[in-house]
C-alpha cells in the first residue's frame, strides 16, 4: 500500500474507472445502432446494456465490429462514425465522474502525484469527456488509442512515465487491457471491481477496490474522507 501512496505517477483507465460512461454512452449506442440498421436495412437488436459493457474497453474498431451480426461487418466503420455521433452529443451534455472521483484527483494533484489518463477510446469521444469534465484542469497528460505510437494502453503507461514521472507507478482501471498495461510499464496496478470487467480479468492485481471511495483509501490513506 505505501507503493501506491508514495507513486509519482498514476495512470487512470477512462470508462468504467474515472466514469460511468454506461450512464450516457449506451443509450446513445442504442440508438444510433437500431437507426443505423433501419437505413441499411440490417437485421439486427440493439445491444443491451451488458452487452455494451462487456465490449468496453474495446477498440472503436472492434467495438462496433462485434455488434454487428455476421454478414453486416464490413459496416462496421460507418456505424461507428453514425454512433460515435449521438455519443459525442450525449457525453458533452451529461457525462459525469463516478462520485468521489473529482475529490481524488484534486487530493492527488495537491499530494504532488503526476496524472494521465490512458484509453482506448477514440478522439472525439475523449474529447467530449474531456471538455465536459475539465480534465485539463485535473490531468497532466490525455491519451488515447488514436494517437500516434500507441498500439496498446501499456504503450501510453510507459510514455507517461517518460514524459511526467519515471520512477514508480500506478495504473488504476477496470478490465484485462489496463492490468496488461501497467505489467507491460512495469507498474503497480489497482483493479476497480466497480467497472466493467469481471474478478477473472482482475486477477493478479496489486490491490483490489470495490468503490471509488475504496480507490481513495488505497491510493491516498485510510484517513482519507
Amino acid at each position: 500500500m505505501d507503493v501506491l501512496r508514495e507513486a509519482r505517477i498514476i495512470v487512470f483507465d477512462n470508462d468504467g474507472t474515472l466514469v460511468p460512461s454506461h450512464l450516457v454512452a449506451n443509450p446513445a449506442i442504442q440508438g444510433g445502432f437500431s437507426l443505423f440498421c433501419r437505413r441499411h436495412a440490417i437485421v439486427a437488436e440493439a445491444p443491451t446494456d451488458q452487452r455494451i459493457r462487456d465490449l468496453t474497453g474495446l477498440s472503436g474498431e472492434a467495438f462496433y465490429r462485434a455488434l454487428l451480426p455476421e454478414g453486416a461487418k464490413h459496416h462496421s466503420a460507418a456505424l461507428r462514425e453514425f454512433c460515435l455521433d449521438h455519443e459525442v452529443a450525449a457525453m458533452l451534455d451529461r457525462a459525469e465522474f463516478y462520485p468521489g472521483v473529482r475529490d481524488l484527483l484534486v487530493a492527488l494533484r495537491a499530494r504532488g502525484a503526476r496524472l494521465a489518463v490512458a484509453t482506448n477510446g477514440g478522439a472525439r469521444y475523449v474529447g467530449a469527456v474531456a471538455t465536459r469534465l475539465g480534465y485539463d484542469a485535473l490531468f497532466d497528460r490525455v491519451y488515447h488509442i488514436e494517437m500516434e505510437g500507441f498500439a496498446h494502453k501499456g504503450e501510453m503507461a510507459l510514455r507517461a512515465l517518460r514524459e511526467l514521472a519515471p520512477g514508480a507507478g500506478v495504473f488504476v482501471g477496470d478490465r484485462r487491457a489496463d492490468r496488461d498495461a501497467a505489467s507491460h510499464a512495469r507498474m503497480a496496478f489497482v483493479g476497480c471491481l466497480y467497472g466493467y470487467g469481471s474478478d477473472a480479468e482482475l486477477e493478479g492485481a496489486d490491490v483490489l477496490v470495490e468503490s471509488p471511495k475504496a480507490l481513495a483509501e488505497a491510493l491516498l490513506g485510510e484517513a482519507h474522507s
